[in-house]
């Protein structure tokens, strides 16, 4: 599935991208000058495996931050939010990094736990 979302991708937005710079509050950044008419199936796809894993995880460790994670990004990355910066995306990106962290260290101390 990897492969084919990356394949799919690179087909569908990369090859025959053309860039131009945009200057906005001061930071220099590059997009596309055609805006994407295509739902990105790439984005979709990898969100929806995140909550299916995040709500194993809930359901079989009893640990529901990375559905909370997964499931604040997917809704804040899926609505409209009319701010005049685009980098809230980013803060919802970083919620989702945030939880996937304590995840992984509650998984590691559960296992320590277990093995002891």
């Amino acid at each position: 599935m990897t492969l084919g979302l990356i394949v799919y991708e690179l087909f569908s937005e990369v090859l025959g991208l053309t860039l131009e710079a945009n200057w906005k509050y001061g930071v220099l950044s590059y997009s596309n000058v055609e805006p994407a008419s295509e739902v990105p199936l790439m984005v979709l796809f990898v969100s929806l495996i995140l909550i299916f894993a995040s709500i194993i995880v809930w359901r079989k460790q009893g640990w529901i931050w990375f559905f909370v994670g997964t499931l604040i990004m997917f809704l804040g990355n899926a609505f409209p939010i009319s701010l005049p910066s685009a980098a809230i995306t980013n803060a919802f990106e970083l919620i989702l990094i945030v939880s996937l962290f304590f995840t992984k260290r509650f998984q590691d101390t559960r296992s320590f736990k277990q093995s002891t």
